[in-house]
């Protein structure tokens, strides 16, 4: 038997002996404390890349996303929540297993993913009675990797860099749910790759901005990104006609991915009439557009990268909005969603907490604990690796690998050599608690979110305050798999080949005037 199968087999096993010493009595029904609340369906919405600033509820200028907008006027509206990663996998890994990514040895990196020990939120309501599927058109998401617990994975394209799917991705969730028992309860995890790069918004949408359509658009990962220091000497930036191009075409496809909402939205209150529904609405992580120098995204961790939209909204539990000042993490929803449905089985590793759903919807004002400080993480070796501590506004920035913004165009133009060197094991990648090349202190403003930079002689106490919780977060991470293990652990399905035509096929088609 080839190493690579022992190692899947051997995963397995250790899987279901986790499984089994971690309160493997998670579907019985002492676990369940309100049978009523546990058969609501749930539909966890992830929009890629969407900045919190960008959509009306969070006070946009444009009129990005009226359907979200009026959802929020029935939900819970957060403030302050933050992403665990700027890059997806790490992300996504976070949200499924309630821990931050470098909590276990497989959740950073290229090929972050889900930790085959571990317990994942769709593993936990499956064993609750409930259906649980994954759609998507995000190609990062393989199945193999984000696919555990999940009853049914649909990844819409293999292929990066196309924008447009959402109203294809809606047509697939709804075809198949319509082939479900209306009974039994929903878990449904959606990922929206748009508003992410290319931003190629179809016309109409782009029109809703501006009376006409920019005829030179400037392509963001080779146009902007590889030229980024050119350009800027030519004036592209806030007011200048290419770059406001750029964050109109984004906006555009807010404005997109926000109809395709409305019409799942709608569409599931009539196939899934007969039952409850919980709504999160989120994003993976943001998106700079020269906030601090760069562009995109997974290259830094500054507030508009980790800063992402939050509405929890339940109508049949309270129609009435609130807005939540508390700074959260996705890590939360997790074990918030368990607490919510009156689930009271717990991971002791969670990273996340339950939060006080049901107070905060009374308007009653619920603190979290004083102590806790959200942590967003970020370990791709072929660009940078650090973490952001985010307390009370305040935010301590720690890199182990840290690039200028000028040196991040430099890099992104060899990423694909360095990636396939790290894979390949040519290269080793920097130890993620080794001592700190660059540290960045940041001091809230009055809306509580970090902006003006601390000098080291300043705030002495809050540097010392955050260096001493990075060194304690530090003591308790586990070795990191490098992406070259994880790729030889979990490998991607190998693809059937292609089988060649026989010559009484090709008769038929060329017979047919195709060639």
């Amino acid at each position: 038997m080839p190493a690579s199968m022992k190692s899947i087999f051997l995963i397995f096993f250790l899987s279901l002996f986790c499984f089994e010493c971690s309160g493997a009595d998670v579907a019985s029904p002492s676990n369940r404390e309100n049978n009523n609340s546990v058969s609501s369906d749930i539909f966890f919405i992830v929009i890629d890349s969407l900045r919190a600033d960008h959509l009306g509820v969070y006070g946009y200028h444009r009129d990005t996303s009226p359907f979200i907008d009026e959802i929020a006027k029935q939900s819970l509206i957060f403030d302050k929540a933050y992403s665990a990663s700027t890059y997806t996998c790490e992300s996504v890994s976070a949200i499924l297993m309630g821990r931050y990514p470098s909590s276990t040895s497989w959740s950073t990196g290229w090929r972050a993913q889900i930790d085959p020990t571990v317990i994942t939120l769709p593993e936990s309501l499956k064993n609750q009675g409930y259906t649980t599927l994954l759609f998507t058109d995000h190609p990062a998401l393989e199945e193999q990797m984000f696919g555990k617990g999940f009853d049914y994975v649909k990844v819409l394209t293999k292929q990066f860099g196309i924008s447009g799917n959402g109203v294809k991705l809606v047509e697939e969730i709804l075809k198949h749910i319509n082939t479900l028992e209306k009974e039994k309860p929903i878990f449904m995890y959606v990922h929206i790759y748009d508003p992410h790069e290319p931003y190629e918004p179809p016309p109409s949408y782009y029109l809703r901005f501006d009376d006409k359509i920019y005829p030179k658009p400037l392509r963001l990962y080779d146009e902007i990104r590889f030229h980024l220091p050119e350009l800027v000497q030519q004036g592209f930036g806030p007011g200048e006609v290419r770059f406001e191009d750029l964050v109109l075409r984004y906006d555009a496809e807010i404005a997109l991915t926000d109809d395709s909402l409305k019409t799942l939205y709608n569409s599931l209150k009539k196939l899934r009439a007969n039952k409850n529904a919980i709504w999160l609405f989120t994003a993976d992580h943001g998106e700079e557009f020269l906030d601090h120098g760069f562009l995109e995204h997974a290259w830094r961790l500054y507030l508009e990268t980790i800063h992402v939209p939050l509405i929890i909204h339940a109508p049949y539990i309270s129609s009435q909005s609130q807005r939540i000042e508390e700074e959260v993490s996705l890590i939360d929803m997790f074990p918030t969603l368990l607490s919510l449905l009156g689930v009271s089985w717990t991971d002791p590793q969670w990273d996340g907490i339950a939060l006080p759903l049901t107070d905060w919807w009374k308007g009653e004002k619920k603190e979290l604990p004083q102590e806790r400080v959200i942590f967003s993480e970020l370990y791709l070796p072929s660009r940078t690796i650090g973490r952001s501590l985010i307390k009370k506004g305040w935010q301590y920035l720690n890199w182990q690998q840290w690039l200028t913004w000028q040196e991040c165009s430099e890099y992104a133009q060899k990423q694909k050599q360095l990636r396939e060197e790290y894979i390949s094991g040519k290269r080793q990648p920097r130890s993620f608690c080794a001592e700190p090349e660059f540290e960045e202190l940041l001091i809230p403003n009055e809306k509580g979110f970090p902006q003006k930079f601390a000098d080291k002689t300043q705030c002495t106490e809050m540097w010392n305050y955050f260096r001493d919780e990075w060194k304690k977060w530090c003591s308790s991470r586990p070795v990191m798999k490098t992406d070259k293990e994880k790729l030889e652990l979990n490998p991607p399905p190998q693809e059937e080949p292609k089988r060649e035509m026989s010559s009484e096929e090709k008769e038929k088609i060329t017979s047919g005037g195709y060639f």
